[in-house]
Formats: C-alpha cells, sequence, structure tokens
C-alpha cells in the first residue's frame, strides 16, 4: 500500500486542504482543512491512521508514522 498527500486550496480560501489518499486505488482515506499547519497539526490528523491494520495473505501489516 501506498500512502500520499496532496495539500490543495480550495478557490477563495485562504486556507489549504490535505488529503491523504491510497495511491494505487486512488482511495481518498481522509481530509482536514487548516489555515495554516504546522508539523504537530499533520501528525495528530495521521495519528489515528498510523493504527490502520491491514490483511496481506493473512498477515497483519500496520502502517506507521516515523519520527525523523
Amino acid at each position: 500500500m501506498i500512502w500520499a498527500i496532496d495539500a490543495l486550496q480550495p478557490e477563495g480560501h485562504g486556507t489549504l486542504l490535505y488529503v491523504l489518499y491510497e495511491v494505487l486505488s486512488g482511495t481518498s482515506v481522509s481530509a482536514i482543512q487548516l489555515p495554516q499547519a504546522q508539523a504537530q497539526d499533520l501528525i495528530e490528523w495521521l495519528q489515528p491512521i498510523s493504527r490502520i491494520t491491514i490483511q496481506s495473505a493473512g498477515n497483519p501489516i500496520r502502517w506507521r508514522i516515523r519520527d525523523y
């Protein structure tokens, strides 16, 4: 599974719309609109998603956010 985030600016708004989606299927998973995104805002938004368990060939795979 490949995840990606796009930051979009809706017309007439100064805020950004962040969309998390799965790349291969193009499925939107989550979105958040923020006036100014700080790293902590994005981490808090993605934290629950990091606990999603995906079944693959009978083995659970976990997607996690790494701290760099």
